[in-house]
């Protein structure tokens, strides 16, 4: 039920000089929950990265992150404590941590392989290879972005088709297979292409625009002069080591002011048209000034029915077509209600 592996170097003068045993009922390889890193982009020469994992059951083990070169070439060997002074809480936690200071001031990846050892009647091993990466590769930044339009100032209800530019901050090394994923950290604006974009190899002190563009809708609903935050996600080799922000700035076009110009003086909700009705009906409501608005109904109890509207609005004069064909004959209210403290009930009547 066990497995021997047996090898050597030839000219050592014994062949077969060694001897490794696996034995299924001690395997250590489910001991390792996962790996986490303090951070994956380290500044050569200045940095730490703090390597940490947790053990399901500790009883004798022995613990080593091994660092290597991306052609496995080792680098240095690590051992992991769970002793409460080396980053790894408190001592007897499961939790094994120690820090490598990364002193070569040399632009590249580094892997992290796992090395558990449990010393009983024999020693027993189990290693797990690039289990975690880390690069003093860059950084990779954001630079700017360019739209694919003559009209570069973004306005609510616009969708807008954007390329990014990205710099290689790092001095010597060729960042590899570069790629990013934009997001939106705001509720008004929406990226559509939720995908990453390829930037190929980036070279160190070089910019580089992604070869296809990002589409990002902006919401009607946007106030003016609303700055939104996108955040980048930034991959080598699938690796995500990177990641920045940056921001748009919205404001209303001069189409929108106009309509800010005319917009309402005061409140309004509208008696609903026609009414009665069988079975849909408009209500029109204004607001003068832009905030939350809901407007919902009700039955004669005052339980809720249906919300027609929960979101921002801009100030303005809006109608919702409302169909009722689920609800009974009868009389039902509709209720506006804003923000800033504005209410307003009115009764619409439903005949079959």
């Amino acid at each position: 039920g066990k497995i021997y592996t047996i090898g050597g170097f030839i000219g050592s003068g014994t062949v077969l000089s060694a001897v490794e045993k696996y034995d299924p009922s001690k395997d250590l390889s489910g001991l390792i929950d996962d790996v986490y890193l303090s951070q994956y982009f380290v500044v050569a020469g200045s940095d730490s990265v703090c390597i940490t994992t947790t053990i399901s059951d500790p009883t004798g083990v022995t613990l080593f992150a091994e660092i290597e070169a991306p052609d496995q070439t080792p680098i240095d060997s690590l051992q992991l404590f769970d002793d409460g002074n080396h980053n790894d809480g408190n001592a007897g936690d499961s939790l094994y941590a120690n820090v490598w200071p990364v002193s070569s001031m040399e632009e590249r990846d580094y892997y992290v392989d796992l090395k558990v050892t449990q010393n009983e009647a024999e020693t027993i091993c189990h290693q797990m290879d690039n289990i975690a990466v880390f690069t003093t590769n860059g950084p990779i930044s954001y630079e700017s972005y360019t739209l694919k339009s003559s009209d570069t100032e973004p306005n609510p209800g616009d969708v807008l088709n954007m390329k990014v530019t990205l710099k290689n901050g790092g001095t010597t090394a060729t960042a590899l297979n570069i790629k990013a994923k934009l997001s939106s950290l705001n509720e008004f604006a929406t990226v559509t292409s939720d995908v990453y974009r390829n930037f190929s190899n980036i070279a160190a002190g070089e910019s580089k625009t992604s070869t296809s563009y990002y589409q990002l809708e902006i919401s009607e609903d946007c106030p003016d002069n609303t700055e939104i935050q996108f955040v980048l996600d930034i991959t080598s080799n699938g690796n995500s080591f990177w990641s920045d922000n940056f921001s748009i700035l919205v404001l209303i076009s001069a189409t929108n002011v106009n309509t800010i110009e005319n917009s309402p003086r005061q409140y309004s909700l509208d008696q609903n048209y026609p009414n009665p009705f069988n079975p849909s009906t408009k209500i029109s409501y204004s607001i003068p000034i832009s905030g939350f608005v809901e407007l919902k109904v009700y039955d004669m109890l005052g339980r809720e029915i249906q919300t027609l509207v929960s979101k921002f609005q801009n100030a303005n004069t809006y109608s919702v077509n409302y169909n009722a064909s689920n609800l009974a004959n009868g009389i039902y209210l509709y209720k506006l209600q804003t923000d800033d403290g504005y209410s307003e009930m009115k009764k619409m009547i439903i005949i079959k």
